[in-house]
């Protein structure tokens, strides 16, 4: 599982800014490489407000040299926890 310093499992959002910052880009550059005319929605999915289609995704890796691999784990890890959250408060009130 991928975590922060704290333990706590890394969000989406927060491995994207961090692979964009270490690529050194802007996320207005992100967006434009990936054919969008706002900075606005990478900053969403780095805020986790959205997430990426697919296809950005695979561009993202690709642009910050990170492995698609890593992406889906903490995509999978971050739908595991959220369903077992549900799961706790459907059972236990």
């Amino acid at each position: 599982m991928v975590k922060h310093e704290k333990s706590r499992p890394v969000g989406l959002g927060h491995f994207l800014r961090e692979s964009r910052l270490r690529a050194g880009y802007s996320q207005l550059e992100v967006a434009k490489r990936l054919g969008y005319n706002t900075a606005q929605v990478v900053s969403d999915w780095e805020r986790d407000v959205q997430s990426p289609p697919g296809h950005a995704l695979r561009k993202l890796a690709i642009a910050y040299n990170i492995s698609i691999d890593a992406i889906y784990t903490i995509m999978l890890e971050a739908g595991i926890s959220r369903l077992k959250e549900k799961l706790k408060r459907d059972v236990y009130g």
